[in-house]
């Protein structure tokens, strides 16, 4: 019986993650980048949908110059590029850069993947 349950309710998480991977939601996990209060981007996980936005004040996931994946936000844009905040310094980004707008921030699970190497 309590197997049925947690197989269940891994099924039911395994359908739920998988839609949202349709729906184009992705996550991340940045290793530089804009912080909340409750720590920097580095010791977060970060949900973001999928896509090229470049508007005014979005706060995107992007491939940094540095090679590293960062969490900024848009200070300014000519349609093609876009300056962005990342924390100290700002970045001129291209679309093809850009991974996807943010939605939410996971703060803390991030130290968990830096652990295991994501």
């Amino acid at each position: 019986m309590m197997k049925n349950r947690r197989v269940r309710g891994l099924a039911i998480v395994l359908v739920v993650l998988l839609i949202g991977y349709l729906g184009g939601l992705r996550i991340a996990h940045p290793q530089e980048g804009l912080g909340t209060s409750l720590g920097s981007a580095k010791t977060s996980l970060v949900i973001y949908r999928a896509g090229d936005s470049l508007d005014f004040e979005n706060k995107i996931i992007f491939k940094s110059n540095t090679g590293n994946t960062a969490l900024g936000m848009v200070a300014g844009t000519n349609g093609k590029s876009a300056y962005v905040n990342v924390d100290t310094r700002f970045e001129q980004v291209e679309q093809k850069q850009v991974k996807g707008k943010l939605l939410s921030v996971l703060p803390f699970v991030g130290v968990l993947a830096g652990l295991v190497g994501l």
